[in-house]
């Protein structure tokens, strides 16, 4: 990475994005330093003996919480614009639930309780987030990452039981279904009243014109809103009153008792498994750097919010969003069981497709899609959907074609199987060849390295060979950051905090791993940070 040079030394300003940090203990808020009014800077190369660095990094500022926080806010790359680095810890490969507070490592574990070998759940990459910038992640999703909480996370596709794809709508060329449009026009009908509905129409009448284009079209944007209480024409009052907002994602004791409801009732976890502190961790804790801007004159919200659903006052359904450049992503959504039956799933696809319209993004990611999950099912019921190709990171339509090769293939990659000259096939085949496929192999719990997993889209040794591993950047002192290369003996030192005595080197390899998952781009912009909280 180029970087100007100060004036008054050969030390060198530089820009951070984000800060992500090791899985273990939960990581503190970031807290900038005080009186930061001066760059930050890489002192000279090759002086900084590794002892030496690491003590800075842990001494933090005062008043901080932990080690490595950096003032992202003052950090600017060189030509980057508002695009901050990004700071990442490294993780690893684990199994999806195991990440809490276990060591990194590539494991296999069954997806259910008792479950035999084909029901074995694959590895994932991951890395705790410390700062995101919106544009960062957004174009950490376009290489099949997701967040859940500040835990980033990529699934290996190749090796896992059920492949989770990563999934995009064209939010702009939606067309809704006649089941998605009836649970619209049911739910406003039921907010508004037979009353409210007659005495408009005859205060504020419809010309013919109106009348027929409200019978025969769907203005998605016009529908989501037509029952809200800040829409609705006076004097006559609906049945209900129903407003939607769209709140930071902090934590309050309101909407913990809507999730309190919402994880007891509809996932039937008991009270054992319910906690402020996993509600808070889970969907309160985003690291994603929230603003807004002025686009062509209209307001965009960037950053990670709670669209808060209220019915008569009181709070009855959450959408936790990653809003975007270019995109709304949906990370979850919570109800009161007395909405169930309203179909709130179908409301708050349809209100989070019109936000993205209504944001000038192009793009609503629904999550991830498990073809073989029937749950996750109607996702394809919202069209035009693409899925994220695994290997060369391309959008594709999921249609026909492709769901026939999802159904006859455990792993699907349409760039590889284009390449090869693999055709579709056909409904018989695909259902023959499903009720033959073996299960993925499992490692019995042999710890493996990346690289020998072959996991989809991550780069080849040669490719990770090329890559100078010393110029990626890590937090030094006081708001300052060092490349990996200028500590003495870096290479062969292990990582701090994972518990080796022996001196085995592992910090080129953890650094190689992270690089190799999230591509020589995204890793010149990201500054890595070991430090335990």
């Amino acid at each position: 990475m180029s970087s100007p040079t100060n004036s008054n030394s050969s030390t060198t300003t530089i820009v951070p994005d984000a800060v992500l940090g090791p899985i273990g203990q939960p990581l503190q808020t970031l807290i900038p330093p005080p009186d930061m009014r001066s760059p930050p800077f890489i002192p000279e190369r090759g002086h900084i003996p590794w002892m030496t660095g690491m003590h800075a990094a842990l001494s933090g500022w005062p008043g901080a919480v932990g080690a490595g926080l950096l003032a992202t806010a003052a950090l600017r790359a060189p030509g980057a614009g508002d695009d901050l680095l990004h700071f990442l810890g490294p993780g690893g490969g684990e199994a999806w639930e195991a990440w809490v507070a276990e060591p990194p490592r590539w494991e296999w574990e069954p997806t259910l309780e008792n479950a035999g070998p084909e029901h074995v759940r694959g590895p994932s990459y991951y890395a705790s987030s410390k700062y995101l910038t919106p544009k960062f992640y957004e174009d950490l999703i376009c290489r099949g990452w997701r967040r859940s909480g500040t835990l980033l996370y990529k699934p290996d596709l190749r090796n896992a039981c059920c492949p989770h794809y990563t999934l995009r709508l064209d939010a702009p060329a939606f067309k809704a279904t006649k089941d998605q449009r009836q649970a619209q026009n049911r739910f406003n009908h039921y907010i508004l009243g037979d009353e409210y509905i007659k005495e408009t129409a005859k205060l504020h009448p419809k010309s013919k014109a109106e009348a027929a284009r409200y019978k025969q079209t769907f203005d998605l944007c016009e529908r989501i809103h037509e029952s809200e209480l800040s829409y609705l024409q006076e004097p006559t009052k609906p049945a209900h009153e129903f407003a939607v907002t769209l709140d930071p994602d902090t934590f309050t004791e309101e909407k913990y008792l809507l999730y309190e409801n919402y994880q007891r009732i509809v996932h039937k976890e008991g009270p054992d498994d319910i906690s402020r502190h996993g509600f808070r961790n889970f969907l309160c804790s985003s690291k994603i750097k929230r603003s807004t801007t002025i686009v062509d004159g209209k307001e965009k919200k960037l950053g990670s919010y709670h669209q808060c659903y209220r019915l008569d006052g009181r709070l009855v359904a959450i959408g936790v969003l990653d809003l975007l450049p270019n995109a709304i992503s949906a990370v979850y959504f919570m109800y009161h069981e007395d909405l169930h039956t309203w179909s709130p799933g179908k409301l708050s696809a349809l209100r989070e497709t019109a936000l993205a319209i209504e944001q000038g993004c192009r793009w609503y990611m629904m999550g991830f899609y498990i073809h073989g999950c029937t749950k996750m099912k109607y996702k394809a019921d919202y069209h035009p959907q693409y899925i994220l190709d695994p290997e060369k990171y391309t959008w594709d339509l999921l249609d026909d074609d492709l769901k026939l090769r999802m159904d006859a293939r455990r792993y699907v990659s349409l760039s590889s199987e284009k390449a090869l000259g693999i055709p579709a096939p056909t409904k018989e085949e695909a259902e023959a060849a499903a009720a033959s496929r073996s299960p993925p192999p499992t490692n019995d719990g042999v710890d493996l390295d990346l690289l020998s997993q072959n996991m989809p889209g991550a780069l080849t040794a040669d490719e990770l060979e090329a890559f100078d591993l010393g110029s990626l950047l890590r937090p030094y002192g006081r708001g300052a950051v060092i490349r990996f290369s200028d500590i003495d003996g870096w290479e062969g030192y292990p990582e701090p905090g994972d518990g080796r005595t022996d001196g085995e080197p592992v910090i080129k390899q953890a650094l190689g791993d992270l690089v190799a998952v999230v591509g020589t781009e995204l890793a010149g912009r990201l500054v890595v940070d070991f430090a335990q909280r």
